[in-house]
């Protein structure tokens, strides 16, 4: 039986190479003429505030899209949850809006009297904060006077955190309903199909299709629906894809686990030859005194370059470090220089690869002696 799964796992991959090849060939040979994979949005840091943004103001009637209230009520109709009528005025939306503890909600929409929080999570491995959501929930109870609702909009996959959240708690405000959880996959892209067909002004089309395309890659790891057609219809082809399929989807999780852990001995390697101390993704340095030398994963992607250990609020970067490898970088409170190495690596095979193949270990060998 393991011959036989081999056997039709390896015809899989190498039809659904041969079927990829070929049809990005002829996409590039229409892309003169079409320019099929660009989107202006690539141009945009995409992460979980900019898509909160967006959101927010495809849901707020009195944004300059001026579609009033097509979003929000498609939205709201895609809920479990039933929510109270209200009036146009009524409507207020803000992002990023502070609580009474000083947290901020992703999103919040006010409806009449009643307040409707979202807590945006994007990537699966984002962590929650210690009693995030019961704060929350404690605040949006006060506010609207038990007339809540609040909403957790996360990968399918990635479920309540009970630091954030108890069990119980849980249960009671989904008894209450005044939790649910939600995704994009049923709650946010098919909203944004419909709000583009039905939308009026030709560039507010554009740039709904645009950004559903860009969360569609974020989300599914679909960088073309054509070739996501072609996939699917490779699969659905024979009873032996299917199988090799769904083989193949089950052990992806626990591929990226020995991944990660490959990685972990490769720096543990790195700090032996370069003689250095630290533990984990990070490098202490004589040469950089209270600041290390840092891998992290965060917001869909891997993120590298130096850290702090002490936030400094005028995010002050180094000249010097500036300079390393004719790169631009960023700089944040915590960090004087950083950057992406990788972008999508829950969906995207190029870490994953450099991982495997040692290129990524040669890439951080270089940045730790520069």
């Amino acid at each position: 039986m393991g011959v036989r799964i081999q056997k039709n796992a390896q015809g899989l991959l190498a039809k659904v190479y041969e079927e990829i090849c070929n049809h990005r060939e002829n996409q590039r040979i229409k892309a003169e003429l079409y320019a099929p994979h660009f989107n202006p949005l690539d141009f945009i840091k995409m992460g979980e505030n900019k898509v909160s943004e967006i959101l927010a103001f495809l849901l707020s009637p009195t944004a300059k899209h001026g579609q009033g209230t097509l979003f929000l009520e498609g939205f709201l109709k895609s809920l479990d949850s039933k929510i109270p009528e209200f009036t146009l005025d009524s409507v207020e939306v803000f992002t990023e809006y502070r609580t009474l503890g000083a947290r901020r909600i992703d999103i919040l929409i006010k409806l009449d009297t009643f307040w409707i929080g979202i807590e945006n999570k994007l990537f699966e491995h984002t962590s929650d904060q210690k009693d995030q959501l019961e704060d929350y929930a404690t605040f949006l109870d006060s506010m609207g006077n038990g007339n809540f609702l609040l909403l957790y909009l996360a990968p399918i996959k990635k479920g309540i955190p009970k630091h954030s959240l108890s069990l119980k708690r849980q249960k009671e405000l989904g008894k209450a309903n005044q939790l649910e959880t939600i995704n994009y996959l049923e709650n946010i892209l098919p909203e944004l199909e419909v709000f583009k067909e039905k939308c009026k002004p030709l560039k507010i089309k554009f740039f709904v299709a645009d950004f559903k395309s860009k969360l569609e890659q974020i989300v599914m790891g679909i960088y073309s629906s054509e070739e996501s057609d072609i996939l699917r219809q490779t699969i659905l082809s024979s009873n032996e894809n299917m199988e090799a399929a769904f083989l193949i989807g089950n052990v992806l999780p626990k591929l990226k686990e020995s991944l990660k852990k490959k990685l972990a001995r490769q720096l543990d390697e790195l700090r032996k030859e370069l003689g250095l101390s630290g533990n984990g993704f990070r490098f202490s340095m004589d040469n950089l005194g209270n600041y290390y030398a840092f891998l992290n994963f965060e917001d869909g992607g891997l993120t590298y370059g130096v850290i702090r250990d002490k936030k400094d609020p005028l995010k002050r970067s180094f000249p010097a470090l500036n300079r390393l490898q004719n790169m631009d970088w960023n700089t944040s409170e915590w960090c004087p220089i950083w950057r992406f190495l990788y972008e999508g690596i829950e969906h995207d095979f190029q870490l994953w690869r450099d991982i495997h193949t040692g290129e990524l270990r040669n890439t951080i060998r270089l940045f730790l002696k520069d």
